[in-house]
């Protein structure tokens, strides 16, 4: 209501209407109100239904061929998935209205992977790139990291350089994006203790740099403080969201995209609205072009490449025409027939606790960190970067392992009935990690 509010208070867009025109200052009002000839009257599907239907049947029944309809995020129509969606559709085709005008509007015209196939007017995601009116967008396409905790790592260093390096004028944020919202929870914790631990603050000053938004009843008071994140003065850094909230945000400041599982980012549809969080550029950096760096697994880019390149628009083409035939090219296939013959082996028994019987194992070296690589994409122009981050690994005192190995005999003597943890005590589980560290 703001915005337009706004919009009709504005002299440019006042100087464009036609001087005869016979409304020249709309009135703003919400469907609570009898809506009236020239009247903008803006409104939510679900308010609609819960206090103010009466209002919009009385005013536009059998005035619909005067009333233009326009439907924000449409794609929700195409396959409505609540009651009220399913309501708002059966009343856009009542026949006591009789709307002639349906405009249908939307950022990502998908149902699933299948685009509509009814749009009149396309400015594409590629198009809105090309002239850098959204950030460029750069993607994972090799990676090595062997753990959850690199991960968090790497996507760290991205974090720290946007924000000491990159886009230090804003306070660049994270979003993490997963498949649900248990899920959810359970990315925000690991990512508290994370923080905790790289940071070396507590877990409470942690927490207060995340932000978790999911239609979770327990969540509901933190989709207003989305509006406040951008600020400086806001401590939130990171936001863990679920892929189906693609709407109604507003953040600029987004410089970093985390899907942290594979259905969180398989469809097109997911694909633009995931995008379509990162995109929008702060002010200070109108006319220039920021890049938003997705940091997808590698082992589905080849996936998300063919679907990021369908939603971006970069296509290959393929000719096709007919070839001379020379020889012929059918040929016979034999079954091969298999008989499988069973035979019983007997293996002799090995002497007992073999493998430790020289006092010592062989350990491989290993360093406390390293350099670790990861190249990226830039959607459109294809160009890879690579890109090296100071991994560390985590470290143990031999007194915990020690321990957490007798711990592991322990349990497993008393489901197997052996006696390995008499024959290894602690002492001698120490004594021989010792030996084999020397």
């Amino acid at each position: 209501m703001e915005k337009f509010r706004i919009l009709s208070g504005d002299k440019t867009l006042k100087t464009l209407l036609p001087q005869n025109s016979k409304i020249a200052n709309p009135r703003i009002i919400n469907a609570s109100q009898t809506i009236q000839k020239g009247d903008i009257c803006i409104e939510n599907i679900h308010a609609t239904y819960i206090h103010t239907k009466s209002a919009i049947q009385d005013s536009l029944t059998g005035k619909g061929e005067r009333t233009l309809v326009l439907n924000d995020e449409a794609h929700h129509l195409m396959s409505p998935s609540d009651m009220a969606l399913k309501k708002w559709k059966e009343f856009l085709l009542e026949p006591k209205y009789g709307f002639k005008f349906i405009v249908n509007l939307s950022g990502t015209c998908y149902i699933g992977d299948d685009y509509f196939p009814d749009v009149i007017r396309r400015f594409s995601l590629r198009d809105s790139i090309e002239a850098k009116f959204v950030k460029s967008i750069r993607y994972v396409a090799e990676d090595t990291s062997g753990s959850e905790d690199e991960k968090f790592q790497k996507i760290y260093d991205n974090h720290v350089e946007n924000k000491t390096t990159k886009y230090r004028k804003v306070k660049p944020i994270t979003i993490l994006i997963t498949k649900d919202i248990s899920a959810c929870k359970k990315l925000t914790n690991k990512l508290t203790v994370f923080l905790a631990t790289r940071e070396k603050i507590s877990k409470e000053k942690a927490a207060k740099k995340i932000l978790i938004v999911t239609s979770a009843n327990e969540h509901k008071d933190n989709i207003p403080v989305l509006k406040k994140v951008d600020s400086k003065d806001n401590p939130i850094e990171w936001i863990t969201s679920v892929s189906m909230l693609s709407e109604g945000w507003d953040v600029k400041n987004v410089f970093q995209i985390v899907p942290h599982e594979e259905r969180a980012f398989n469809s097109k549809l997911l694909i633009a609205q995931v995008l379509g969080r990162g995109l929008r550029i702060p002010e200070i950096y109108k006319g220039s072009q920021p890049i938003v760096t997705v940091f997808n697994h590698d082992k589905w880019s080849s996936s998300i490449k063919h679907l990021v390149d369908e939603v971006l628009e970069i296509e290959k083409r393929i000719h096709s025409y007919p070839i001379d035939k020379k020889e012929d090219y059918n040929f016979g296939l034999y079954s091969i027939d298999y008989k499988r013959i069973e035979e019983e082996v007997e293996y002799p028994q090995s002497e007992p606790y073999e493998l430790l019987k020289k006092g010592y194992i062989v350990y491989s070296s290993q360093v406390a960190e390293a350099e670790k690589s990861t190249i990226y994409v830039k959607a459109i122009s294809g160009e890879k970067d690579e890109k090296s981050t100071l991994v560390e690994f985590n470290m143990h005192p031999l007194d915990e392992v020690a321990h957490d190995i007798y711990t592991r005999l322990l349990l497993y003597d008393q489901e197997a009935g052996t006696d390995y943890s008499e024959i290894f005590s602690e002492d001698i589980v120490a004594t021989i990690i010792r030996k084999s560290l020397q």
